[in-house]
């Protein structure tokens, strides 16, 4: 018989050194997960920061710009239009939108190549971050409008409007193709990165839309700017008005998680976050112009063998997107590499220059254009001159920013936006671009 006098002793853990060890167990799997999970934690922020901050390949920034022969004076911008120009947009608004997708004749824009015919340099003036305050209210009612009233600098927006403006956007890129298919007469846009007040030059430099067509390729907003909620916002109000002249891709930035952290309460943040995840979700991936240029945020991808494989991508992407997507946003130009190579660190891969070539002869291309690396000259070309690179904004010690522009004959002519305020002799800045990007 087992002796009860002293204790259940056939219990199990009954004794002290049992009940120690399994204390020390139930610490050991507390402690594990909380270093696991730290460690995780960890290696995703670094993630984040490595492909927010891509190391740009050095050998493509040092050729000079490559359009210096087609070089031009252009106009000082600052972006605030004359009561005779915000008369002109708004007649503009109300009057010649377009009606409905434009349509590409396939048998005329094969004809068709493309050839570099400008390079405008523009001088930023102005102010980059503004506080504009009214002794009165705007008149206008539509968002919109207002934003267009104000020119640029702080705006103070409504969240109410925003989860209104958020839903219906996401609506009509739900309507959209992955593959946008665009006529040309067309202006390109690269990363904006928050830079609300050069977006207010470029449209001051080239006029609102719909006097011209606008296709940004991502890259709109950026966590460490806080006007990046202005420029979206803005953004987003001419798609939901225009939605055939205005078009958007996604880039890395709507990709990873953004929040308006500074300009709301934590809880109305979150609810914007998601709404704005809802709708970055649904933005097409890449544009096809006139049948012979491909626009993109970052990449190419081995699995791009086919305009349909573009097109067949379903939104919204679902875990970490599929590697034709995840190539498409996170792949990165690299001049020593030929083949796809990981990034350590990131969720893209290096391509070389022959995989651009063998891309835009298998796509039946002339020319792809791509963003997200900033460099000093604007822009810089790789490939065999087969891929564009831009930059489009002056952030970050960028000197130049670039955008293009594209008629109807596929004339190409590159726009330029010099910050007065940067030295160009200055080495060290240029070294800092050179080796890494900050945000």
């Amino acid at each position: 018989m087992v002796s009860l006098q002293n204790g259940f002793k056939f219990l199990p853990f009954a004794h002290p050194t049992a009940q120690n060890n399994v204390l020390g167990f139930l610490l050991s799997i507390i402690i594990f997960t909380l270093f696991y999970a730290y460690w995780k934690n960890r290696a995703h922020r670094r993630s984040v920061r490595s492909d927010y901050n891509t190391c740009v390949d050095e050998a493509l920034l040092t050729n000079n710009d490559p359009f210096s022969a087609i070089q031009r004076t252009g106009r000082c911008l600052d972006g605030r239009l004359s009561s005779s120009e915000l008369h002109a947009v708004f007649l503009l608004l109300a009057s010649k939108r377009t009606k409905q997708m434009p349509s590409v004749q396939d048998g005329d824009d094969l004809s068709k190549q493309c050839a570099y015919v400008s390079n405008e340099i523009h001088q930023a003036t102005g102010y980059d971050h503004l506080v504009v305050i009214r002794e009165f209210q705007s008149k206008y009612e539509s968002l919109l409008w207002r934003m267009i009233e104000q020119g640029p600098g702080f705006f103070r927006l409504e969240p109410i409007e925003l989860r209104d403006l958020f839903e219906e956007v996401s609506d009509i890129f739900d309507s959209e193709s992955s593959l946008l298919e665009l006529p040309s007469d067309i202006v390109i846009i690269g990363d904006l990165r928050g830079r609300y007040c050069d977006l207010m030059r470029w449209f001051q430099l080239h006029g609102f839309p719909p006097k011209r067509r606008y296709l940004f390729l991502g890259g709109i907003v950026d966590n460490d700017n806080d006007d990046s909620i202005e420029t979206i916002t803005l953004i987003a109000a001419l798609k939901r008005m225009l939605p055939y002249d205005v078009f958007i891709l996604r880039g890395v930035t709507e990709y990873l998680p953004y929040r308006p952290r500074s300009r709301f309460p934590k809880g109305m943040c979150n609810a914007l976050q998601k709404l704005m995840a809802r709708m970055f979700d649904a933005m097409p991936l890449a544009a096809l112009i006139s049948c012979r240029i491909l626009a993109v945020h970052s990449g190419i991808d081995e699995k791009m063998n086919s305009l349909k494989s573009i097109k067949s991508i379903l939104r919204p992407l679902k875990g970490s997107g599929g590697e034709l997507p995840r190539g498409i946003i996170f792949n990165l130009p690299h001049s020593e590499f030929d083949g796809f190579k990981r990034i350590k660190g990131s969720r893209g891969r290096y391509f070389g220059e022959n995989d651009v070539k063998e891309c835009v002869d298998t796509l039946g291309l002339s020319l792809i254009v791509r963003s997200r690396n900033p460099c000093p000259n604007g822009c810089f070309l790789f490939g065999d001159n087969r891929m564009l690179s831009i930059w489009s904004n002056n952030g970050h010690g960028i000197r130049i920013a670039k955008t293009l522009s594209i008629s109807d004959d596929m004339q190409i002519s590159l726009h330029s936006l010099k910050d007065i305020f940067c030295d160009e002799s200055s080495s060290q800045a240029q070294s800092a671009l050179m080796s890494s990007t900050s945000r």
